[in-house]
């Protein structure tokens, strides 16, 4: 094995490394009855057929209160 071609091995090993712990779903296939739903919801969404909501929307559907979240967000940790 020439030194180009062991470099050229340890670039797809590394490549396939690198792909297999950044998605976690790596290898594993989709249902097809999964795939047919996904496919539709994407055609719908870019033909304007899918309800979008707002934030605020979901947020008061949920009961919570935008500010009490902004509010919490901007409270220091504290040390233990």
């Amino acid at each position: 094995m020439s030194v180009s071609e062991l470099r050229e091995l340890i670039s797809e090993v590394v490549e396939e490394k690198i792909a297999k712990y950044a998605d976690p779903d790596y290898g594993l296939e989709i249902r097809d009855d999964v795939r047919v739903r996904l496919l539709q919801q994407s055609k719908d969404f870019r033909e304007g057929k899918l309800a979008t909501v707002t934030l605020e929307e979901v947020l008061a559907d949920l009961g919570i209160d935008k500010a009490e979240i902004e509010a919490e967000e901007n409270v220091p940790a504290t040390v233990c």
